[in-house]
């Protein structure tokens, strides 16, 4: 906005080819608008009379609804893309049409009327959106990369938010790694005017999460079951080769139940095996595969593909460093899927959100940490002192998830900030570093604007009382939106379209609606999603009410020690420049010489964080080779 320049528009456009080969441009006297797309039917559009142009990215699930509504006020609506739909919509509701909006999206307006550009992102981050301000211009991409074509702008790194990065693993928005580039938050709405004003508004949240909505537990299954299979259903409509991403937990399971036995559509089943057998999942898969009778296929992810080729090429591709280890399987998994001519992919992701699903120790700490937090800080920090060693030494003979969460529990907890319901909110962010261990990790370390505050500022909103409800309230604000972005970006890599259920608006709504007695009971989490699937016979008992819960995780201490070990020692241990250079050597290396499955997420955190500052500050890479 600023600008119709379209050799810079074109620039922008040339260094994501990835996301397609069909480009589109609009240009006006004071803006100009970009489209890249796999889909040639997919071009920037305006309403009927040309008052707003839309360039749009996503999907709308909510399309007939939309086209129904628009057409009782005049509009003849049944061949509308949905950047037609966004378009009228916006004519008539102005900003108020996003909240409208049932999908996921990235979305810019050109308000031809009053000369402003309009920035929005769905509901729940699940597509992502930057921008930036240089020559009193506002620039904006689906991916940094394309803001770094601007010759104006320079790649530099944002110290304000290293800690959030050492800490979480990943940057919330707004900010990113790199300074005066911001990412839209989920909700959010940008507004650009041609004078070079701008305002910032989110508009939606979870306004139903501080209600009690005492459904009987037979209304609630029903209710469970029917928002399910609806928001499969509108997800499933328009495709016929359709995948999903099987990995032997309930939340996938429960997907590929409904798309079988309730909604009768072909799916084709993917997942991804290691190895190392303490990251398979593989007697769960097939117990589902064989129950549900699915056309199924196995990617196995060997130890010789992970190598620095890889790790660079995953660095460019994400923009940011990120130390979630799925990036891998995710990025292999899309790669493997797209020669099997697979549209769209469905994955389980936010289930554990929605649905509570997180160890039985997390939500059993609650009362085990008001015990705790009474504790004298002194008496807090002996435990600590005693109980890790112990707790370390037992991780490194066991593969123990429990003792895993226990290690977590004291290095939490014998964190400083006073306030337990921030810690205990907090623990579903902090996988890395505590911001304790900063002060040994960084070289004359100054706190910057702790991770408390973050998630203080984003609990602000929220008075339930429980521990419970805080915690998954942040996690899904905060966390789930990298989760959900970094398999979002693999897949568009190779043009799949990626489908996630469990982050349909109305079922989000009306399951952070439900009484936590309904999510957790018994020694279960997700109680009131494995009574539906029981109820309603969708799949094995062994499966529903099975505790064995692995994830789409990754074994990357065994890479560290492995496939990857030279390039670590080269990276953190032998190069002293560059961003290494923040870091405490001693300390450092202590890290990297443990080798244990606790420390190793930690050395992948910061082994990213080397490889994302040599190829974007120190090489400045424009195009990845």
């Amino acid at each position: 906005m600023g600008s119709n320049d379209k050799i810079t528009l074109e620039k922008m456009s040339s260094v994501i080819t990835h996301a397609g080969h069909f480009v589109d441009f609009y240009l006006d006297d004071y803006m100009g608008l970009g489209l890249r797309s796999s889909r040639s039917s997919e071009k920037i559009r305006s309403s009927e009379k040309g008052e707003v142009w839309v360039s749009f990215n996503g999907e709308i699930y909510n399309r007939k609804a939309l086209i129904q509504s628009l057409e009782s006020i005049g509009h003849d609506c049944q061949d509308c893309s949905d950047a037609e739909i966004v378009a009228n919509l916006y004519l008539h509701y102005g900003e108020e049409a996003f909240g409208r909006l049932n999908g996921k999206f990235a979305v810019a307006i050109f308000d031809n009327i009053r000369k402003e550009m309009i920035l929005a992102i769905d509901k729940l981050g699940e597509k992502s959106l930057y921008y930036t301000f240089a020559d009193n211009l506002l620039l904006f991409s689906s991916e940094i990369k394309s803001l770094l074509q601007y010759e104006e702008i320079s790649a530099k790194l944002n110290t304000r938010v290293l800690d959030y990065y050492l800490c979480f693993g990943f940057v919330p928005p707004p900010d990113t790694m790199f300074e005066e580039i911001y990412k839209l938050p989920p909700a959010h709405i940008l507004t650009y005017s041609q004078k070079g004003k701008f305002s910032f508004r989110q508009y939606w949240d979870l306004e139903k999460f501080n209600a009690s909505r005492f459904l009987k537990e037979q209304d609630s299954v029903k209710e469970v079951f029917e928002k399910i299979t609806e928001s499969i259903g509108i997800r499933s409509e328009n495709s016929d080769e359709l995948g999903i991403l099987l990995s032997g937990g309930l939340d996938s399971a429960t997907i590929a139940a409904i798309l079988r036995k309730v909604l009768i559509k072909p799916i084709r089943a993917f997942s991804v095996i290691y190895e190392n057998e303490y990251y398979n999942e593989i007697d769960n898969i097939t117990k589902i595969v064989d129950f549900l009778n699915l056309d199924h296929q196995i990617r196995s992810i060997s130890p010789k593909e992970i190598n620095e080729k890889l790790i660079r090429r995953l660095v460019w591709l994400y923009d940011e460093p990120t130390s979630d280890p799925a990036i891998v399987p995710a990025y292999l998994t899309s790669f493997f899927v797209s020669k099997k001519n697979i549209q769209f992919m469905f994955t389980g992701l936010g289930g554990d959100e929605v649905f509570l699903g997180h160890q039985p120790l997390y939500w059993k700490e609650p009362e085990i940490l008001e015990c705790y937090s009474d504790f004298p800080p002194l008496l807090k920090n002996t435990i600590a002192k005693l109980c890790v060693p112990t707790f370390e030494k037992f991780a490194k003979r066991i593969n123990s998830r429990e003792i895993e969460l226990a290690l977590d529990f004291f290095n939490r907890n014998s964190m400083s900030d006073p306030d337990p319901e921030i810690r205990f909110a907090a623990r579903a962010l902090v996988r890395c570093f505590s911001p304790e261990q900063l002060r040994f990790l960084r070289l004359n370390y100054k706190a910057q604007k702790s991770p408390y505050e973050l998630v203080k500022e984003t609990l602000r909103k929220y008075s339930d009382a429980s521990f419970i409800n805080k915690e998954a309230y942040a996690t899904l604000k905060l966390n789930l939106v990298h989760y959900v972005q970094s398999v979002e970006r693999a897949s568009d890599m190779f043009s799949i379209g990626v489908l996630n259920p469990f982050l349909d608006n109305d079922l989000v709504d009306f399951a952070f609606s439900l009484p936590v007695s309904l999510k957790l009971r018994g020694g279960y989490t997700k109680y009131i999603l494995r009574k539906t699937l029981s109820n309603y016979g969708l799949l094995p008992k062994e499966i529903i009410f099975s505790k064995k819960k692995r994830g789409f995780d990754a074994p990357i201490e065994h890479w560290l020690k492995s496939e990857l070990k030279e390039f670590v020692q080269e990276n953190l241990l032998e190069d002293r420049s560059h961003i290494i250079k923040y870091f405490n050597e001693g300390y450092l290396r202590r890290i990297v010489l443990k080798g244990d499955r606790y420390s190793a997420l930690k050395v992948w955190n910061l082994l990213l964080l080397k490889v994302w500052y040599d190829i974007y500050i120190e090489e400045k890479i424009r195009h990845f080779p």
